[in-house]
This record gives C-alpha cells, sequence and structure tokens, in this order.
C-alpha cells in the first residue's frame, strides 16, 4: 500500500485531480502495482528452487563421487554441465 501511496505522490497533485475525476485510472495504477508485487514473489521463489536445485545436484554428484559411480574429475565436468543447464532455465515459466 505503501508503494501505492509513492506512486501517487509522484505523479503530482493536479494528476491526482485527474485521477479523483477518473476513478478507473486509479484502479489501473493499484492493479500495476499488485501485479508488480506479485511480479517480485515470482523472482523470490525461482532464486529460491535456483539454488535448492543447485544444492540437491552437488549433494548427488559429491554422493556419486564417495560412493564410486564416478571420479571427482567426472563429478566436476557433470557440475559444470548442469550449472550451465540450470543457469538457462526459467523456474517462472515452470511454475
Amino acid at each position: 500500500m505503501e508503494t501505492y501511496v509513492e506512486n501517487l505522490t509522484e505523479v503530482g497533485l493536479g494528476d491526482i485531480r485527474y485521477l479523483k475525476e477518473h476513478p478507473q485510472l486509479g484502479s489501473i495504477l493499484k492493479q500495476y502495482h499488485l501485479l508488480s508485487m506479485r511480479q517480485e514473489g515470482l523472482k523470490q521463489k525461482t532464486q529460491y528452487l535456483e539454488e535448492k536445485t543447485f544444492a540437491y545436484h552437488q549433494h548427488l554428484i559429491n554422493r556419486g563421487v564417495v560412493l564410486g559411480f564416478f571420479k571427482k574429475e567426472e563429478a566436476e565436468f557433470i557440475a559444470e554441465v548442469f550449472n550451465s543447464q540450470l543457469a538457462g532455465i526459467s523456474w517462472g515459466i515452470i511454475v
């Protein structure tokens, strides 16, 4: 709500009077603010998922080395490939 009020303050007094005369514009401003808040939440969820996915993958690779499924050099190569793939994934699209 604070950002919404700041947005109204930034437009200026004349524009606020105009918004009073045309309430649908105020409604549009409010909807825009709500969408930007939703987008920020999605960014946070995306970052969280990327971090957890990366940590899980690192755990699997380390476990594979410990169990002898592959050598440390192979594990590092797999990690590099995975990280490059992860960098190209947009979890926002998946979620």
